[in-house]
Order: structure tokens, then C-alpha cells, then sequence
């Protein structure tokens, strides 16, 4: 600080001064964001800049951290020539210093000539030393004031004012010399022309998404209540009174891994870089979410929609601060809902050779499950699902699972725990085989006709609706009156076919039930 006059006077209030901190807010606001499961999202922003001498620069917490051939920055005038970017040293900003009392100004001035006014008294003299509450001043005697008494002072002499603490500097690894600290990168947009301009910004960023979560509640035998929660994990950007598109799919975003090259310097600004989740804390089992005292319904909302093969819900009017969590209701809807059994059957050893298959299979697990039947227009997207029973006073939690996607007037199954109540037996043999040979990819194999037995049995007390499910490699001949192909394609490495039968039984207390399939299998001889 350069003093002009010798003696330069410093008025000091005795009242602790507020500092105030101001804090630059950012010029372009997040208008939409598109939130995908897997930790990408597609921010739309936009916002007044004031371009000067042809450039307009973003850099800091105002950088877009977009992935890589996503970035798109645009005016309303078209006068956007180019968009480069650099590392360029970092504009520190002073610290502001508090000041509670004289002290903190005169400690750091000992040895110095100076007058103090007190309400009665003007004192004059070198400063000898400073202690809590008073100072020690030296003239032809010392002289001790209060601290509390000072009103103002004034220095002979240039002083040394008001030091701010200092820092210390942690080095930043990038792709500059070693001893280059205090880098940044600024990316510059390039207009031809100057003033006022209106941008917007697009471009896929990971750190923010959102997790489906289902509560099932059983109303009684044939109806239940499903609601659909959406968590959403904000470690991107700060929300403010943005809308929200919450996507249900799976997306295809082959570069989401990998800054746009503009940002990318030794992957400075990436925090997700060495991430093995991406930025998705779905794979953190869920971890703890703080509900939004702001929470905006999506029940019943018109606006929501299909597109493409994703299925949108929309919430308007978010706010949600950077490293932070919401908690949003998207719809609770009525779905039709009835109690079922099954088992998918374990494959029985057998590798393509002439001899029987084992006469008695694997134990078979037996699953209790719920079977619900989407009603609605819209997509039930694959999530965490809690199962609780609610027909009682005091609800119960049943089972927590995966509900698959349920595409609309379609039906879909959560398991709930497995039976021992029920027993499956399982079992083939051949039972006729063909001399003649069949080639097949330079190969030799004999025709083989099959037969399968599956035996059921209900020790249960109740009635059950029961599905039995395999995958049967050859030909099929009949698989009887209760069963149904669910779908059939052929390994361009085998010359069977697969296929997945599904048998449906009702069965009474006690009962027991055989069920009888044929088949054809091309077997190598």
C-alpha cells in the first residue's frame, strides 16, 4: 500500500466489523435436465452473458464437465465463431480480514511511532508491546491504554496493515511442468460481435441420477397398492427451480467415460474418472438419501410420455443443491395382483452323447411369489421393490427384490421367499434313437427322441396356481395340454433349437401332478 501523506490516519470503530462475503453467481442457469439410471444427464442451460472484445470465458465451478462429443453451445444471433480452451493461471481473490478489536492491528505494528485518541486523552509515542486488553505505549514514560478505551489512531510511518493468513498451496498434477501450481483451464467463446447475448448450453455430464423405488402394499388377495419413488443423487450442479425429466430404459451413451477434449487435461476436472461406479450410487446399495422438505408429485401427470423406447416421468420446480439427495413421489396406482408358485427347472446334465440322462434330477427350488398386471399408459421400469402386506393393522414387511420392466397391460412377477412345501422331480430318458446320420458343420450326429417327467406335489393346506418353467434343447413333439412355448431360437453353434416351455398348474391340497413332454434331439456321435 502506497501512503502519500507521512502520517496517514486510521480510524478504527470499536464495534466488531462484519465482513461480507459475496459470492459470483452463475450467468447460465440449469433450465432441464434429462436424468438417465446410469449416471448420465443431459443438462439444458441458458443465460444473459455480456460479450467483451470478442470473447465471453467460463471457467471454475461455471465449467461444463461435459463427456466427450456431447458439448453444444449456442447464441440466439448465430455469432458464435469457435470455442477453444487453455490452462491459464488462477485469478486469487484477497481474503478479507476480520478486525474485532485494535489488537489485531497493533500486534503486527510493535516498534512503530504513533498517536492514540481515547475520549479524554491523545497519547503519542513508540509501541512497546500489546497484550488482551491493553497496550504498552513508550514516550519519555510508558504509558498503559486500554484497549477498550481507544477511539481511533494514526501512524508516523507506513505501517504493516492488516496481513492476511497465509496459505498454503497444495500442488495440482497436470499436464504442465511440475512447478506450474495454480493452473486452471478456461474455456473461451469466440463471437463476432459484441454486447449482450443470449447462450444456451447442452451437454451430458455424469454425477447426477436417479433410482427407481417401488413399494408394493397388498390390499388383500387381488389388489395392491404400487408406488414409484424416484432417488435422485446429485453430485453435478447445483438445481434451481429446474425441470426434471426422469428416464426409464436403458441408454446407449458409448463415450459417457470420457471428458470432451477441451476440458480434458490429464483429467483434471473428471471426478469420476478413476470411479469404477461412474458416478452412480446405485451400485453403492442404495446408499442413505436425505428427503427434500420440497417434494413435487408426478401422480397422474399428463405430461409424462413414451419416446423412443424410454418412458419419461417429468417433475417440475427442482431444487437440489449440489452433493446432495432427493426423495420424489412419481405415482401410486391400483394393479390387479394374485399369489402364484414357480420354478424354473435346473438343466439335467446331458453333453450331446448316446447315454441316458440321469434318472433323477437336481432338487428344484420353489419360489412364493406375486403376480401383477400393469393396467396403466405407463411403463414400470426396472427397480428395488419392497413388498409389504397391508392387510393387516400394523403393516409387514414381506420381501425386498428387482420388479423387471412391466411394459403396460402386461403382467410381471416378484418373488417373495422360496417354499419347501412344494416338491418337483425331474427327469429324461431316451427312448428311441435313429441310425442315420445327420451332418452338421463337419460333424456326425444321431436323431434321438426324448422323454421328460416332472413330477409335482402340494403339501400345502391351500389351493396354489403353479408355473413350471425349462429350457429344452431339440425339436419339440408335445409338451401337453398345460404348457405353452414361451420362445424358441437356434445357437448358430448347435443344430437344436431352444426353447422355453412354460406349464400351468392348479393344484388342490395334497395333490400331486405329472406332467410329460417329447422332443427330438440331435445328438453327436
Amino acid at each position: 500500500m502506497k501512503y502519500l501523506n507521512k502520517k496517514t490516519s486510521i480510524l478504527f470503530l470499536i464495534s466488531v466489523m462484519t465482513v461480507s462475503l459475496s459470492f459470483s453467481q452463475s450467468t447460465l442457469k440449469v433450465e432441464k435436465v434429462i436424468i438417465f439410471t446410469d449416471g448420465n444427464a443431459y443438462f439444458q442451460k441458458s443465460g444473459e452473458i455480456e460479450v467483451r472484445n470478442g470473447i465471453f470465458e467460463l471457467s471454475g465451478d461455471e465449467l461444463p464437465v461435459a463427456r466427450f462429443g456431447t458439448l453444444e453451445i449456442t447464441d440466439a444471433d448465430n455469432s458464435i465463431l469457435n470455442i477453444t480452451s487453455s490452462i491459464k493461471p488462477k485469478q486469487q481473490k484477497p481474503k478479507p480480514y476480520s478486525i474485532k478489536n485494535a489488537k489485531d492491528l497493533l500486534s503486527q505494528n510493535k516498534g512503530i511511532r504513533l498517536e492514540i485518541k481515547t475520549k479524554d486523552n491523545l497519547f503519542s509515542g513508540v509501541l512497546s508491546d500489546v497484550y488482551p486488553d491493553y497496550i504498552l505505549l513508550k514516550s519519555d514514560k510508558t504509558i498503559m491504554i486500554k484497549t477498550a478505551d481507544i477511539l481511533s489512531f494514526s501512524f508516523d510511518s507506513e505501517p504493516v496493515f492488516l496481513k492476511s493468513p497465509k496459505q498454503n498451496k497444495s500442488p495440482v498434477q497436470l499436464n504442465v511442468p511440475v512447478n506450474d501450481y495454480n493452473k486452471d483451464v478456461t474455456l473461451a467463446i469466440h463471437f463476432s460481435s459484441e454486447g449482450s447475448k443470449t447462450i444456451d448450453l447442452k451437454y451430458l455430464q455424469k454425477g447426477l441420477s436417479w433410482s427407481p423405488m417401488y413399494t408394493l402394499r397388498l390390499i388383500d388377495g387381488k389388489r395392491a397398492k404400487l408406488l414409484l419413488q424416484a432417488e435422485v443423487t446429485n453430485d453435478a450442479e447445483d438445481l434451481d427451480d429446474t425441470q426434471i425429466d426422469l428416464v426409464l430404459g436403458t441408454p446407449n451413451f458409448k463415450y459417457d467415460m470420457y471428458l470432451t477434449d477441451l476440458l480434458d487435461y490429464n483429467n483434471l476436472l473428471d471426478p469420476f474418472y478413476d470411479n469404477n461406479n461412474h458416478g452412480n450410487s446405485r451400485y453403492q446399495h442404495f446408499a442413505d438419501y436425505f428427503a427434500q422438505e420440497k417434494v413435487s408429485s408426478g401422480t397422474n401427470n399428463e405430461d409424462d410420455e413414451q419416446k423412443h423406447d424410454f418412458f419419461i416421468h417429468k417433475l417440475q420446480n427442482i431444487s437440489l443443491e449440489k452433493n446432495s439427495r432427493g426423495l420424489y413421489k412419481i405415482f401410486e396406482t391400483d394393479v390387479p395382483c394374485r399369489q402364484i408358485y414357480e420354478c424354473d427347472l435346473i438343466e439335467l446334465e446331458y453333453k450331446n452323447s448316446n447315454y441316458n440322462r440321469k434318472n433323477k434330477g437336481p432338487q428344484n427350488k420353489v419360489y412364493h411369489s406375486i403376480l401383477i398386471k400393469n393396467n396403466s399408459n405407463m411403463l414400470f421400469g426396472k427397480g428395488s421393490v419392497l413388498v409389504v402386506d397391508g392387510t393387516r393393522d400394523m403393516e409387514m414387511p414381506l420381501a425386498q427384490n428387482i420388479l423387471e420392466y412391466i411394459p403396460p397391460q402386461s403382467e410381471g412377477i416378484i418373488k417373495i421367499t422360496e417354499s419347501p412345501e412344494i416338491d418337483i422331480a425331474h427327469k429324461e430318458r431316451i427312448i428311441a434313437r435313429s441310425q442315420e446320420k445327420v451332418d452338421f458343420w463337419g460333424y456326425k450326429y444321431y436323431k434321438t427322441k426324448i422323454e421328460g417327467t416332472i413330477l409335482v406335489k402340494n403339501y400345502k393346506s391351500e389351493s396354489i396356481e403353479m408355473f413350471v418353467r425349462d429350457i429344452i434343447s431339440g425339436e419339440l413333439i408335445d409338451i401337453g395340454a398345460n404348457g405353452e412355448v414361451l420362445y424358441q431360437k437356434q445357437p448358430f453353434y448347435s443344430p437344436n433349437y431352444k426353447s422355453k416351455v412354460k406349464w400351468t398348474l392348479d393344484m388342490k391340497p395334497g395333490e400331486e401332478q405329472e406332467i410329460k413332454y417329447h422332443y427330438e434331439l440331435l445328438v453327436k456321435s
